[in-house]
């Protein structure tokens, strides 16, 4: 829940950036340039929302809900919309993280073996779904280059 009261502090604090004489406009330029791309492309529009909250269940670095509310201002985006984005974002990465530290340490009581295993296929599942990622990407890249051709 930090990361919804930080969002809360950085989406006002950007209001109060673009009155500043050099990085206010530099701010409004990024802005509009991309509040236009945004914009001009419907499913952009539509999944800005989903974009936010689903970076933040990324635990890398740059994903919290600072970086993401700035994003979502360059984007365009109403503060209502950052703001509910970072909150069930963050909120659902917590309660996520939960439930495995709580099943882990279960497994860790009753059997080391059944520990590792746990392991295994929390590793397997992570990989997997970055493969699929992979996947549509590429899936996606070709598309792009045989529209282009």
């Amino acid at each position: 829940m930090v990361d919804g009261v930080l969002s809360l502090y950085v989406v006002w604090w950007l209001v109060l950036l673009k009155r500043m004489p050099g990085l206010g406009r530099a701010f409004v330029w990024l802005e509009e340039k991309a509040g236009k791309k945004v914009e001009e492309d419907e499913r952009l529009k539509r999944s800005s929302w989903f974009v936010i909250f689903s970076a933040l269940l990324i635990p890398i670095q740059g994903s919290g809900g600072i970086n993401m509310a700035v994003i979502g201002r360059i984007l365009g985006l109403r503060a209502d919309h950052i703001v509910s984005a970072i909150v069930a974002g963050s909120l659902t990465i917590a309660l996520i993280t939960a439930f495995m530290a709580s099943v882990g340490m279960s497994l860790l009581q009753e059997s080391l073996v059944a520990f590792i295993l746990f392991l295994m296929v929390v590793i397997e599942l992570g990989l997997l779904a970055y493969l699929l990622y992979q996947k549509y990407q590429i899936a996606k890249w070709e598309k792009e280059l045989g529209d282009a051709a």
